[in-house]
């Protein structure tokens, strides 16, 4: 009966370790600071999946989506959400300020995929 019992825990056990193996992990996809001049813009690529975004700046910005245009944002200083892709896509965060008469951006970008919030 013990030696059931022990080998009982023991299969549930490495089935555990298999199965935590198997799922997908927390990645730092991007964690940066960057400036992004007025009327200018940076792209990311991203894999599809999922991902928290966390993305803040000194002033207001656009995020925008090029195949997941339901999370674009326009004129924040502030985005975070969590992103579902079905298919690659590009996020472009664009300083919208006039060219000349704006300011750069300062803004930081943290992209996870896989978070387990």
């Amino acid at each position: 009966m013990k030696v059931w019992i022990i080998s009982v825990l023991i299969l549930i056990f490495s089935l555990s370790v298999l199965i935590s193996g198997c799922t997908a992990q927390n990645e730092v996809v991007y964690d940066q600071t960057v400036t992004i001049p007025d009327g200018q813009d940076i792209e990311y690529d991203l894999l599809q999946g999922t991902y928290k975004i966390t993305i803040t700046s000194d002033t207001d910005i656009d995020i925008l989506f090029d195949t997941a245009s339901n999370y674009d944002e326009k004129g924040t200083k502030s985005f975070s959400k969590d992103v579902v892709l079905n298919g690659d896509t590009k996020m472009t965060v664009k300083n919208w300020a006039l060219i000349g008469l704006g300011s750069e951006a300062i803004v930081q970008v943290l992209v996870v995929k896989n978070p387990t919030n």
